[in-house]
């Protein structure tokens, strides 16, 4: 039986996104396919797992008003989400109903395959934008929307990092409570403590993490400032992989999220934030059979195509808005076979407002993992 993420999406902005509003809701989904940038490609013991690509689109009044792109692997033993982009027009109400969006991939995501989902996300300040409209958070205050989005949800573990700081100095940024760890899962899960940096951190697109991975893998020189031997280019590619592999796993973990602190895009002033959050298998039954969906979905190309008409689009002003969105609207009805799968018109959602709620002043101080800071290494000065 196929699990409908918009028939989820719906029931969840029905009974639980604030306020007195009409949405109509996209679910757009690709069919699972490979792409040629691995999950882990200095690992070449880890199968490259299979991808969908999700899109949740959401309008208010006639215009766009937010939406969301989502990247799923499939794994033997677990489901990896990674929040490829979030975005907003400007033009719609409050609150913003992406944590909606979230909480149900999530629920639709358990539903399907039967198996833990990690959620890892990397959150990012946008420059600032033309149009006057939207609200671009700050470096701070971005932070502590993704907390504040993430705190409804029910993982079993979760945990936050900011490079650069330590524990004392992200208390004072971003509020945590003692269900909160900070740090990351592979400092404080005995399993993965033992693992290599190669087979531990996921390569996703548009992440420092990732250009991270490719300096070490790349690096001529050990971290004691040693030269080391690089492969002749007569040598094999399997050659070359080992010696990427065997450079990669010279950085332990704790070195590697140390170390990223220092990077250029953790550290130009503006506060960045990773969070990972790891929600157990409802179900007891880990069956092949059980882990498998009916893989409804658009074709990757397709999803691609319609993507790319949205973030072509001009959202500057209110009119522009209103006429990409209907432009958007009509080519998808135009492009989908069967556009009632993956839309939902006037979602109409009748709920209390949300009390706004003052935070102290004072931040709790969080649960935490020791993250140390070191001298930065020469050979990043």
């Amino acid at each position: 039986m196929v699990v409908s993420l918009l028939e989820i999406v719906k029931c969840n902005l029905e009974s639980k996104l604030a306020g007195n509003r009409t949405l109509d809701v996209k679910t757009l989904i690709s069919n699972f396919t490979q792409i040629k940038q691995q999950l882990f490609p200095f690992d070449n013991s880890i199968s490259n797992p299979d991808i969908k690509k999700i899109l949740i689109a959401f309008t208010e009044s006639e215009t766009l008003s937010s939406a969301i792109e989502v990247h799923l692997y499939k794994l033997e033993d677990k489901v990896i989400l990674y929040v490829s982009k979030v975005d907003s027009t400007g033009f719609g109400k409050t609150p913003s109903p992406i944590s909606i969006a979230v909480e149900s991939i999530i629920e639709w995501s358990k539903l399907s395959f039967k198996l833990d989902i990690w959620l890892h996300i990397f959150a990012r300040a946008q420059n600032a934008e033309k149009n006057g409209k939207k609200r671009v958070l700050t470096d701070t205050q971005l932070q502590r929307w993704w907390k504040r989005t993430l705190d409804d949800l029910k993982p079993k573990s979760k945990w936050l990092f900011l490079p650069g700081y330590t524990q004392d100095e992200a208390a004072g940024i971003i509020k945590c409570d003692n269900n909160w760890i900070y740090g990351n899962p592979h400092q404080s899960i005995t399993d993965l403590k033992d693992r290599k940096l190669s087979s531990l951190i996921p390569y996703f697109d548009d992440d420092p993490k990732s250009r991270f991975l490719d300096e070490l893998a790349n690096s001529t020189e050990a971290l004691d400032g040693r030269a080391l031997k690089k492969p002749r280019k007569e040598n094999t590619q399997e050659e070359n992989a080992d010696y990427k592999r065997n450079a990669l796993d010279r950085t332990s973990i704790e070195e590697f999220w140390e170390r990223l602190g220092f990077r250029q895009e953790c550290a130009s002033g503006r506060v960045t934030g990773f969070f990972f959050l790891h929600f157990k298998s409802d179900d007891q039954d880990t069956s092949n059979e059980n882990k498998k969906d009916d893989d409804y979905g658009i074709s990757i190309e397709l999803f691609h195509r319609i993507h790319d008409l949205l973030t072509n689009s001009d959202f500057i002003s209110l009119d522009s808005a209103k006429v990409a969105t209907t432009s958007w609207n009509d080519n998808i009805n135009s492009l989908i076979d069967n556009p009632k799968l993956y839309i939902s018109h006037q979602v109409i959602v009748n709920n209390p407002e949300k009390l706004k709620v003052k935070e102290n002043v004072e931040a709790v101080k969080p649960q935490v993992l020791t993250v140390r800071k070191k001298k930065r290494p020469a050979s990043e000065m």
